[in-house]
C-alpha cells in the first residue's frame, strides 16, 4: 500500500511540475481589475476539485497497474467529480486555464492540494486515528478509500 501512495505522490508531483512549467505566460488578472469573472471556480473549490481529480487519477493508475481495464473510467470519474461540485467540464477547463495563466494562484492551489494529499497519506498509516482528525480530512480520507476500494 505504501508503494501505491508513493506512486500517487510522484504522480501528483510531476503533474504540479508540468502545470507550473507550462504556466509562465502572463495575461491581465481580472481580480486585480476588480472584476473577477463569475464563471471562474473559486480557489477553495478548485483545491477540492483538483484533490478529487488527483485521487481519481491515482485510483485509475492503480487499476491500470493491476492490469484492470480502465477504458471509460476516467471520463466516469471526472463526470462524477464535476457533478459533485455542480460544474461543467467547460467551466473546469476555463477555470483551469485562468489559474494556469496566474501562476502564483496556481502554485497556491497546488500547494494546498499537496497538503491535502499529505494529510490523506498520514491518515492511511495504521497508528493514526481518523476519528481525531478534522471533518475535512476525514472526508478526504473517505474519498481516497472509496476510490482505492473501487480499484481493488
Amino acid at each position: 500500500m505504501n508503494k501505491s501512495i508513493n506512486k500517487l505522490f510522484l504522480f501528483v508531483f510531476f503533474n504540479v511540475l508540468l502545470i507550473i512549467l507550462t504556466s509562465c505566460s502572463s495575461i491581465s488578472d481580472p481580480e486585480k481589475e476588480g472584476k473577477i469573472q463569475d464563471s471562474i471556480i473559486s480557489t477553495r473549490k478548485m483545491i477540492d476539485i483538483l484533490t478529487d481529480i488527483h485521487l481519481a487519477d491515482a485510483a485509475l493508475k492503480i487499476k491500470q497497474n493491476q492490469n484492470k481495464d480502465i477504458k471509460g473510467d476516467a471520463e466516469l470519474y471526472y463526470s462524477m467529480i464535476f457533478k459533485k461540485y455542480n460544474i461543467t467540464k467547460n467551466e473546469f477547463k476555463k477555470s483551469l486555464d485562468y489559474y494556469i495563466n496566474n501562476p502564483q494562484k496556481l502554485e497556491f492551489i497546488y500547494s494546498e492540494v499537496i497538503n491535502s494529499m499529505i494529510q490523506i497519506q498520514s491518515l492511511l498509516v495504521p497508528s493514526e486515528n481518523i476519528s481525531q482528525s478534522s471533518p475535512h480530512i476525514r472526508r478526504l480520507s473517505d474519498k481516497f478509500n472509496l476510490l482505492l476500494n473501487d480499484t481493488l
